[in-house]
C-alpha cells in the first residue's frame, strides 16, 4: 500500500506541476478515440448469441447467400410499373456482390424480347397478381457489415426508377432487418447516455451542494465514455444490444471514481496550498479507489470467462473492463488539471494576513480552522516544568509556535517545516 500511495503521489505531483500538458494529453486522447470508435461494427442476429464453429463457417462461407427481397404492391401488371421493376432489376444487377436479381420483369422480357405496351400480353404471362417479388441474391460468406451497403443501395434505387403513383415497394429481408437494427441500437444508446447524464448532473446538482465546479465530474466522465469508444474500436470488440447497455454502468461508475478524487481534494486544499494538497489528495484516495476499479474489472472478467460462448456477453465483459479503466484514468486527466487550475486562478493557499514569531516562522489561520478549535489566544495549556508547576496562558504577545514553557504539549492544525519547540 506504501508503495501505492507513493505512485499516486508522484502523479499527484506531475499533474500539478504540469496541468496544461496533462489536459493536452487527454484533448490528444479523445482525437485517437474519434478515430477508434469509427471502426466500431455493429452486429446482430445469430453472430451476436452463437459462438464461432469451423464447421458451421465453412458451411456458410459456401451455402449461406443472402438475400434481399424488395415487395410491390398495386398495379404489377401494368406496363409502366413492369418497366420499374425492369430498371429497377437492371440497376441492382450492376450493384457490385450481388449474384443474381430475379424479378416477374425476367420472364416478360424472355417472352417478347422486351416490355410491351399491353397489360394483356403481360398478363398472358405472370397472370394478375396484386404484388410482385424482386429477389436479390447476394454472394455467400458476407458479413452483415459487407451487406448493408447493398441494402442502402437497393432503398436508393427504389426512388430513381420512380414507380407510378400508387404502387407501394417495400425493400426488406435480412440485410434490412440488421441495418434498421443497428440504428435502433445506436438511437437507443444516445438515449441511454443522456438519461444517465441527466440523472447525474441533477444527483451531483443538489448531492453535491458546497464544493466548487460540482458539475465537472460529469465532463471527466463523459471523456472516459468517448475514450471507452474508441478502445472497443481498436480492440474490434462489436456494439450489440448488451453492449449498449454498459454504458449507463459506466458513467454510475465513473461518477463514484471522480467525485472522490474532487472530494478529496477540496478537504485537502483546506489546509494545504495547491502543491501540496494534490499529491496528498491523490496519494491517499488513489490506492482505495483503484482497488475498487480493480475488483470491479476482475468481476467483469468473471462474466467474459464463464460467457465465452455467447460473443454478446463476451463483448459486453470486454467494455465494461475497458470502461472502468478508461474512466478512471479520465478522472485523472481530465478532472485534477481542472481543478489545480482552477485553484490557481482562485488563489487558493495563497498567505494573506502572515505574522511572523520569533523564530522567524510565518503562520496564519487556515481555511480549515473552525470554531470547534476557536483561537489560540483563548486556548490554556499546561505544562510541568521541572520542579515547578506553572501555567503557560496563550496570550496575544505568544503565538502557537512560541514555546512559552519548557515542556510542550500543545497540537494544532498549524503546519509548519518543523516544530521549533525542543522538549
Amino acid at each position: 500500500m506504501k508503495q501505492s500511495r507513493r505512485f499516486f503521489s508522484r502523479i499527484g505531483r506531475f499533474v500539478q506541476a504540469h496541468p496544461v500538458i496533462t489536459l493536452l494529453l487527454a484533448v490528444a486522447l479523445i482525437g485517437v478515440a474519434f478515430v477508434g470508435a469509427g471502426q466500431i461494427e455493429s452486429v446482430t442476429g445469430d453472430r451476436a448469441f452463437v459462438g464461432s464453429n469451423p464447421t458451421l463457417d465453412t458451411f456458410d462461407d459456401a451455402f449461406d447467400y443472402g438475400s434481399i427481397a424488395t415487395l410491390v404492391r398495386g398495379e404489377v401488371t401494368d406496363p409502366a410499373t413492369m418497366r420499374a421493376i425492369d430498371r429497377y432489376d437492371q440497376r441492382m444487377s450492376s450493384v457490385e456482390d450481388v449474384q443474381t436479381v430475379n424479378s416477374p420483369a425476367d420472364r416478360v422480357r424472355e417472352e417478347y424480347g422486351r416490355i410491351p405496351d399491353s397489360q394483356t400480353k403481360i398478363e398472358r404471362v405472370i397472370g394478375s397478381p396484386d404484388t410482385a417479388v424482386i429477389s436479390i441474391v447476394t454472394d455467400a460468406g458476407m458479413t452483415q457489415q459487407q451487406s448493408r451497403p447493398i441494402y442502402t443501395k437497393a432503398v436508393d434505387r427504389k426512388q430513381w426508377v420512380q414507380f407510378p403513383a400508387g404502387v407501394s415497394v417495400t425493400v426488406t429481408g435480412s440485410a434490412a432487418f440488421s441495418t434498421q437494427l443497428s440504428a435502433l441500437i445506436q438511437q437507443s444508446t444516445q438515449q441511454l447516455l443522456g438519461l444517465a447524464v441527466g440523472l447525474m448532473t441533477v444527483a451531483l446538482f443538489f448531492l453535491f451542494r458546497g464544493v466548487r465546479l460540482r458539475l465537472l465530474p460529469i465532463v471527466a466522465v463523459f471523456v472516459g465514455v468517448i475514450y471507452t469508444f474508441g478502445a472497443i474500436g481498436y480492440a474490434g470488440v462489436p456494439n450489440s444490444t448488451l453492449t449498449s447497455a454498459v454504458f449507463p454502468i459506466l458513467i454510475g461508475l465513473g461518477i463514484d471514481y471522480s467525485v472522490q478524487f474532487h472530494e478529496r481534494y477540496e478537504e485537502e486544499l483546506e489546509t494545504q496550498p495547491p502543491k501540496q494538497a494534490l499529491p496528498l489528495a491523490l496519494g491517499g484516495i488513489g490506492p482505495p479507489v483503484s482497488i475498487a476499479a480493480i475488483a470491479a474489472t476482475l468481476g467483469f472478467g468473471a462474466t467474459w470467462i464463464s460467457s465465452k460462448g455467447t460473443p454478446a456477453f463476451v463483448w459486453f465483459a470486454q467494455t465494461s473492463m475497458f470502461g472502468i479503466g478508461l474512466t478512471f484514468l479520465s478522472g485523472i486527466i481530465v478532472l485534477l488539471p481542472i481543478l489545480t487550475l482552477y485553484a490557481r486562478w482562485r488563489g487558493d493557499g495563497e498567505k494573506t494576513d502572515t505574522d511572523t514569531d520569533r523564530y522567524g516562522y510565518e503562520h496564519r489561520p487556515t481555511t480549515g480552522f473552525t470554531d470547534r478549535h476557536r483561537s489560540w489566544r483563548d486556548w490554556d495549556v499546561g505544562a510541568h516544568t521541572g520542579t515547578d508547576d506553572s501555567v503557560c496562558r496563550l496570550t496575544s504577545d505568544c503565538s502557537p509556535l512560541d514555546c512559552c514553557c519548557a515542556s510542550w504539549r500543545w497540537i494544532s492544525r498549524w503546519r509548519q517545516p518543523r516544530n521549533p519547540c525542543r522538549l
